[in-house]
């Protein structure tokens, strides 16, 4: 229910301000991706999820495939990174959050051959991070 939440959201553009708008299946799967190894999902159970993730942007929105496919990328090695990490759950949230956005920005400039801003980079890091700031008590709440 969280991801079709998290793509619904992204999609609609509910949350964008000033054309920047947060990513919320990267925020879904960095909150994911940085539970404890207590709470930490069977790899398959992920999968799964982030399968179910590119399915339902496909549908929803198939001319942005190629980057909805690097995400699926990002989104399986946050699975094996939170293993590698700090061990702080939030730490880990916010690192997941950074890292995959400069990822996915850098890697679709120099593959895709997107236009690369770092100021609109900077400025959908901090959103992202102000968002999963706020809905942190939230999340912690649902794990």
């Amino acid at each position: 229910m969280a991801l079709v939440l998290s793509v619904f959201l992204f999609f609609s553009r509910v949350f964008a301000v000033g054309g920047i708008n947060p990513d919320w299946p990267l925020l879904f799967f960095s909150w994911l991706g940085g539970l404890s190894s207590r709470k930490k999902l069977h790899f398959w159970s992920f999968l799964f999820l982030a399968f179910s993730f590119l399915v339902l942007s496909f549908l929803i929105s198939s001319f942005w495939a190629e980057s909805y496919l690097l995400l699926f990328v990002i989104f399986l090695s946050f699975f094996y990174l939170g293993r590698t990490l700090t061990g702080n759950w939030f730490s880990d949230f916010l690192i997941f959050q950074i890292a995959g956005s400069v990822v996915f920005y850098l890697i679709s400039y120099f593959v895709f051959k997107t236009p690369f801003s770092i100021s609109f980079v900077f400025y959908e890091i901090f959103y992202d991070a102000l968002i999963s700031t706020i809905f942190w008590p939230v999340l912690k709440k649902i794990s």
